[in-house]
């Protein structure tokens, strides 16, 4: 094949990829994604136009791309265009959906992908390392001024404090261990709310009400028990339904524990101990499916701080999973991001929903129309759903 024909077909390849590029960062609300996808689809669409002329002289190249990217050095181009499409992206809010085509292919390329008997051991080890040293570093955290990682920050703290819910990478904020994981993939998020008129005191024994926990945090969390209590240790079962791009049904048994280091300041450490995929929501506990590498590990780090007339609720969260495939991997990965995110987000509101839980003496239907309006709530909602004693 001729070099010009490859040009070419590698132009007329990056100009679609990067259409779908700036596509998915549409749908995911990424200005850089879709930015990203705009220069690449101006990129394919010169290297398509060079392929007839590829005899001609790296001058003559140098001219055409230079009159394709008017301001010449490429490093700046690169970045003056980049830039020019981030604006964009922000003045066109990032609003409009994926093709459904694009959606369907993407969840039916996951689908299809083969069953794995069960995560690779090189692969939990790794991630046993990377939770060591997150789980290290939070230890370090608990008599300091870091004990809460996003809420220094003034700006965050006050908007927290008027009820809205943050959420931050674990790498925006500089807590990402620099460890591989291979054959797997680590979403790691912190997510930050405040819960207003609230003690320690009082939200304790509702947070170790492990039986009631799946009344209010439905449709994700089916089923729910306490195995095993000792002390500040609890061993807890959880079905856990996964809905946001493949679905999948899992049993979840997770090690908790609880520790208070200084008055006022409270650190829960929630590990899974096993996961299993099992066929559908009725299928017996622990009955094994097939595994789609959805979901190997689950580990929730929380620390709640008792201050300003109410608690300061922080969560990080890491999900280990299989590794998104290659030919996916560039519209797979912002898509599982912001799933991950958004089920951190679901996951504090309805822990927050438990500590405003209503006294034994509440009906069950209250409970469960509470149930049924978590997955719809703004943070501000369910802090005033309930008041706490």
């Amino acid at each position: 094949m001729k070099s010009s024909t490859r040009d070419q077909i590698r132009g007329k390849f990056h100009e679609l990829k990067g259409k779908v590029k700036a596509k998915a960062g549409q749908v995911t609300n990424d200005p850089n994604l879709k930015a990203e996808g705009l220069v690449e689809h101006r990129a394919g669409k010169v290297q398509k136009k060079l392929g007839p002329l590829n005899r001609c002289s790296r001058s003559k190249w140098t001219g055409l791309a230079q009159y394709a990217f008017p301001l010449g050095a490429e490093a700046e181009t690169r970045r003056t265009s980049r830039q020019l499409a981030v604006n964009a992206a922000r003045r066109e809010g990032g609003t409009a959906m994926i093709s459904r085509t694009l959606i369907s292919a993407f969840c039916v390329g996951l689908a299809s992908l083969p069953a794995v008997a069960a995560p690779p051991a090189a692969t939990l080890s790794a991630f046993e390392r990377y939770a060591a040293v997150v789980e290290g570093r939070i230890r370090s955290d608990y008599s300091t001024t870091k004990f809460l990682r996003i809420l220094p920050d003034e700006s965050k703290w006050a908007r927290v404090h008027k009820g809205e819910a943050l959420v931050e990478s674990a790498q925006a904020l500089g807590l990402k261990p620099d460890i591989a994981i291979p054959d797997g993939q680590v979403q790691h998020w912190v997510a930050a709310a405040f819960l207003p008129n609230a003690t320690l005191d009082a939200v304790l024994p509702r947070l170790r009400n492990y039986n009631n926990r799946s009344r209010y945090m439905k449709p994700e969390i089916i089923a729910s028990r306490l195995k095993d209590h000792h002390g500040d240790v609890f061993e807890v079962y959880l079905r856990l339904v996964e809905k946001s791009i493949v679905s999948g049904v899992f049993d979840l048994d997770l090690q908790v524990v609880y520790r208070t280091e200084r008055h006022g300041r409270l650190a829960i450490n929630s590990r899974s101990t096993s996961v299993v995929e099992v066929s559908d929501a009725l299928a017996p506990v622990g009955s094994a499916a097939r595994d789609q590498g959805l979901l190997w590990a689950l580990n929730h780090y929380w620390r709640i701080l008792q201050m300003d007339g109410g608690l300061y609720i922080e969560c990080e969260a890491l999900v280990l999973s299989r590794p998104t495939p290659f030919m996916l991997g560039w519209i797979a990965r912002p898509i599982i991001a912001r799933a991950a995110r958004e089920s951190l987000i679901k996951t504090v509101h309805a822990t927050i929903l438990i500590m405003n839980s209503p006294d034994a003496s509440a009906s069950a239907e209250s409970r469960s129309r509470d149930v049924q309006r978590v997955g719809d709530m703004t943070l501000s909602e369910v802090c005033q759903s309930a008041s706490v004693p």
